[in-house]
């Protein structure tokens, strides 16, 4: 299954020293086929270049990131409206940590695959 990764899920995996995709792979008995925005590594970049726990996450991060299928949307809108717009037009659900991001997605419809900090993994929406 394609999914579209965005910046909460690979810096929550950096945090907690997991690979969370990994773990979604074994929760639904499928293999993940990762993509992930341009602007979501545009913003990990930015994060990285700083100094503290948050940059060495998102180097962390970055490295996880740049492994995947990258998609670039040159529409002017932010990253998370970017990232509900790709996935709702290529029909894959959003890997996301992100409550906001879960309640926009769920506002348009689009299918979420959400992480929980107490470790559980809730699949939201999906219509194959």
């Amino acid at each position: 299954m394609k999914v579209l990764v965005d910046s909460s899920i690979l810096m929550l995996s950096a945090e907690l020293g997991k690979n969370l995709l990994e773990m979604a792979e074994k929760e639904l008995d499928e293999k993940l086929e990762l993509y992930t925005l341009e602007d979501v590594v545009r913003e990990l970049k930015a994060i990285a270049r700083g100094k503290g726990k948050r940059s060495k996450l998102a180097r962390v991060a970055l490295e996880i990131a740049i492994k995947f299928n990258i998609i670039e949307c040159l529409e002017e809108s932010s990253v998370d409206e970017k990232i509900i717009k790709v996935a709702r037009e290529l029909n894959m659900p959003i890997v996301t940590a992100d409550s906001e991001m879960v309640r926009e997605a769920k506002k348009k419809n689009v299918p979420i695959l959400i992480f929980h900090r107490d470790m559980r993994i809730t699949f939201e929406g999906w219509r194959p």
